[in-house]
């Protein structure tokens, strides 16, 4: 994995500050496309570009909406979360219901769907020094995403599901699950060389070698369905999904 300094904004090294406002965000559209936040709040961030931490992970949700968890720890925990939570049922359930959702209706419609939406808040975390995590059911799957911000709001992903991995949610991605033995990434990027969709950053999770892995492309074009099925028809994928942010 490449080097690089401490984008995921842990305590130890990186001082964060509350954002002065997080009840502006009631009112405006704060969530396009995404489902679930961890956040390291840092200096000058409004709350719109806190919640831009929040990638893409609408595009892998499948089945009927269940339930919907929100855990605030560190810093975040102080906040008025009220608004946060507004942004991240209005972002979850865009996906499922469409234009209609925004930051206001967004948690009625979730009770009248009988969704059931739980916040946590614990003081502090032993990582980060303000961390939001979101965990989705649906009658098909259960799953989780994290994102951090750090400098001056430049976002990343620091977890998918059980797996740590940092990757920057913009522009065109692959998204895919794989099983961790030679040659899966290898043929993946022929597959996109041939045609012509150039690589502009890969990042790679696992919880231990020879096992599962998740692994995050950026691309600089769109990748078209029959190229992504290819990818799908590789032995030892799990899943493959391409989003756009």
């Amino acid at each position: 994995m490449d080097n690089w300094t401490d984008p995921t904004g842990k305590s130890a090294d990186k001082p964060h500050i509350l954002v002065a406002d997080p009840i502006a965000a009631s009112g405006v559209d704060l969530l396009q496309q995404h489902g679930e936040i961890e956040v390291t709040v840092a200096p000058g961030l409004s709350p719109d570009a806190l919640l831009d931490a929040i990638p893409y992970y609408d595009g892998l949700i499948e089945g009927g909406l269940t339930d919907v968890t929100v855990s605030y720890s560190g810093d975040v925990a102080a906040l008025g979360i009220k608004p946060i939570t507004a942004a991240v049922l209005h972002g979850i359930l865009g996906h499922f219901l469409g234009p209609q959702v925004n930051p206001v209706n967004a948690p009625f419609l979730a009770r009248e769907r009988r969704i059931r939406v739980v916040e946590r808040q614990q003081q502090e975390h032993d990582d980060y020094a303000s961390l939001i995590e979101v965990e989705i059911g649906t009658d098909r799957q259960r799953g989780s995403i994290a994102g951090t911000l750090f400098g001056k709001g430049d976002a990343w992903m620091v977890q998918l599901d059980r797996f740590p991995i940092e990757a920057v949610p913009e522009g065109h991605m692959l998204v895919f699950s794989n099983q961790d033995i030679p040659g899966v990434i290898g043929r993946i990027g022929t597959i996109l060389g041939n045609a012509q969709i150039n690589i502009a950053g890969f990042r790679l999770g696992r919880l231990e070698p020879n096992g599962t892995a998740v692994c995050v492309v950026n691309v600089d074009s769109a990748i078209p369905l029959d190229i992504l099925e290819a990818i799908r028809a590789l032995p030892n994928l799990i899943y493959a999904k391409t989003v756009q942010v």
